[in-house]
């Protein structure tokens, strides 16, 4: 750089970050006219495949889908190709695309390993709640030991506060990914003190019960421990099933 000019290195380093992070997806097409890119000789399916999953990994999901396209024409049974493309789809928010994509999958393959738990987060996205369950449960009959089809559905349970179906799907998940922290927080917050408070208590009681705060007053209350907060409520509100029986009152 020492013979750029001064004033204009910094231009110069910008111009050179943006050929670099080019040549960083590294996706490269023979055009068989101007304008109008196809498949080279040089193209072969697996590397427009190869190319597609590189696009992918830098969210230029756009791309993805057209060179997926492009090998769905020159080999339309590829493996992978469907389940991807159908990815590539959902990422883009293109449900209906998304759906015919996986359902090809599994046309194809009636024992796919991922293609029925794609399809399930597809229809989850467009609300089809009910449908989504039905794939994940077929994924998991597939494959009982897929923690992605465990979670999946043991999330979807917990977003329509099916807790007692979500909790055994979210442990399923946890034993078979220990690693993975956001299975921990997810099934955390299902199973905490606080959250089975929220889901026992009347809605206008519970929101109150989850602050940190005591209640001040001329009234008996009632406490009992919990491991993150004490948690206190006026004596004349029942205990929730789950709490213990006993109390202790404080004046």
């Amino acid at each position: 750089m020492s013979e750029i000019p001064y004033e204009r290195r910094e231009e110069y380093a910008a111009f050179r970050r943006t050929v670099e992070a080019d040549q960083a997806q590294n996706v490269t097409l023979d055009n068989k006219s101007p304008g109008t890119a196809g498949l080279g000789a040089n193209q072969s399916p697996d590397d427009l495949y190869d190319s597609a999953l590189q696009a992918m990994g830098n969210n230029n999901y756009a791309l993805a889908i057209d060179l997926f396209q492009r090998v769905v024409k020159a080999d339309p049974k590829h493996k992978g190709l469907w389940n991807n493309l159908g990815r590539a789809y959902l990422a883009s928010n293109q449900y209906g695309q998304a759906v015919d994509a996986f359902k090809k999958q599994i046309e194809i393959n009636a024992y796919d390993e991922f293609a029925y738990n794609n399809l399930g987060l597809t229809y989850e996205a467009m609300q089809r709640y009910d449908e989504a369950i039905a794939q994940f449960q077929k994924q998991i009959e597939i494959n009982p030991l897929d923690p992605y089809a465990h979670s999946s559905l043991g999330l979807l349970y917990s977003k329509l506060k099916r807790w007692n179906e979500a909790v055994p799907e979210l442990e399923k998940a946890v034993s078979l990914q220990d690693k993975n922290p956001l299975l921990h927080i997810s099934l955390g917050r299902l199973t905490s003190p606080a959250a089975r408070l929220r889901r026992e208590w009347p809605p206008s009681i519970a929101p109150s019960l989850c602050l940190p705060i005591l209640w001040c007053g001329t009234t008996s209350r009632t406490r009992w421990p919990s491991r993150t907060c004490n948690w206190i409520a006026p004596a004349n509100i029942p205990m929730p099933p789950s709490m213990p029986s006993r109390r202790n009152f404080a004046t």
